[in-house]
This record gives C-alpha cells, structure tokens and sequence, in this order.
C-alpha cells in the first residue's frame, strides 16, 4: 500500500509539479497532542495532525460510518491524500489569481443546507453539535470552489485558443 501511495503522490507532483512530503509526522513533545502534529506538508504548506482529525471526523458523520478506530484508521490514508489534493487545488487557484471570497463559501454552504432542507446556519450548527470543526468543512467547500474556477479559467483559455486559430 505505501509503495502505492507513494507512485500515486509522484504522479500527483508531476501534474501539479509540486512537492508533497507524506507520513512526516512530528510532534512537539512537551504537548504530545495528536492536534500539534503535521500529517504532511505540500509545497511548505502544513496540513496538521488537527486538519486531518477534523476531517475524519466529519467524513465519519457524512458518511455514516461507524466511529470507531478501526473504521478511523481505515480512511485515515484516503482522507490525508484529499487533504493533499485540496491543498494543491488551493494552490494551483492561487498561482492562477483565483481567489474565493467568504461570502462564495457562505453561499455554497447555504445552497447545501437549502437543498437538505435545513435553515441557513444548519449545517455549523449540525456539525458543532457534534463535536466537529465546521472549519473543516468550509476548507472543503472553499478548494471545490476554487477548484471548478481553475477548470473553468483553462477551458476559457482553450476556447480562446481553438477560436483563434480559425
């Protein structure tokens, strides 16, 4: 499974042409807490023990799955690697000047809690009573956004490109 994740990661670099470092795992011992870890970092960007955590957390409740360690232990490796993904998302959005603004977000989050039928505020509210960082969510939200605008800005490009040369 490593030696795979670690082809799977270079193919990533090679698309991105980015630098992931994965399974560096540090801790400062005085603490010793899970939350002051880093899980990887992309291209000297942490992704934390604490990121990682939260976002188990909030795929065990979206999922359903049973919250116990073994089921965390299970989905640990494929949440870390779209933690990586949205990182490099960000990243790519960023390098092209795309920028998502907190009202973007706000407003997809809204669209979510409209089309679950729940009041705006819903969704923080559901998953702060869970014990969930609602910020895990709005990262997630914030990388689909910028992500779609990147994938949206290169077919622009293309277009232009492809009418030119008629």
């Amino acid at each position: 499974p490593y030696s795979h994740t670690c082809f799977r990661l270079r193919k990533k670099r090679k698309m991105f042409g980015g630098l992931v470092s994965l399974g560096l795992i540090l801790s400062f011992p005085a603490i010793g807490q899970e939350t002051l870890q880093i899980a990887a970092i992309v291209n000297d960007e942490i992704i934390s023990g604490y990121d990682l955590q939260s976002r188990i957390d909030f795929i065990m409740f979206s999922s359903r799955l049973p919250n116990n360690a073994g089921e965390r232990g299970r989905i640990r490796l494929q949440v870390l690697n779209n933690l990586i993904n949205e990182k490099l998302k960000l990243q790519k959005a960023k390098q092209n000047k795309i920028k998502v603004y907190r009202k973007q977000v706000f407003d997809a989050i809204s669209r979510v809690e409209k089309r679950n039928n729940m009041l705006r505020g819903g969704m923080v509210k559901l998953l702060k009573d869970r014990d969930i960082d609602s910020r895990t969510f709005e990262r997630k939200v914030e990388a689909d956004i910028a992500w779609s605008r990147v994938i949206r800005s290169q077919m622009a490009q293309s277009l232009n490109v492809d009418n030119d040369a008629f």
